[in-house]
């Protein structure tokens, strides 16, 4: 397995690249992901070049998610390769994790609530001006 992984928008996409499997595999993507978490808990992980991935890499998935989600962060997954979607439709865990299928849509994601609570504080702020109004 080869793991990268870059900033995009204040959030940290790893890409895992060939199979993921028991042993450095497993160990590696643990080391960087609790490296990247001492400074950002928004995670994102491309498998669109992850063509196998065993039990371990699997576990190793579902740890991680409780892992982030347990300091406050989110994890999400982009561009599941046909093996890999599969094997997770098969265990069941496509409702367990948020999946995206490209980049923008899973990075924009990480903001959506926030966009929202701003627009709807925006509104509301409108709305108080023009009922606050003076009339002479």
């Amino acid at each position: 397995m080869k793991l990268t992984v870059k900033e995009k928008e204040g959030v940290s996409i790893f890409k895992v690249k060939g199979k993921m499997l028991i042993g450095e595999d497993t160990l590696v993507f643990r080391k960087n992901l609790i490296e990247v978490l001492e400074k950002n808990n928004k995670i994102l992980i491309d498998l669109s070049e992850c063509n196998y991935m065993d039990s371990a890499g699997i576990g190793e998935m579902v740890r991680s998610l409780m892992t982030v989600q347990d300091r406050k962060g989110q994890l999400k997954i982009m561009n599941l390769s046909k093996k890999v979607k599969d094997l997770f439709y098969n265990l069941r865990l496509i409702s367990t994790f948020k999946i995206y299928d490209d980049e923008t849509t899973a990075v924009m994601s990480f903001y959506k609530k926030s966009i929202t609570k701003a627009k709807a504080k925006a509104e509301a702020g409108t709305k108080k001006k023009a009922s606050t109004k003076k009339i002479k």
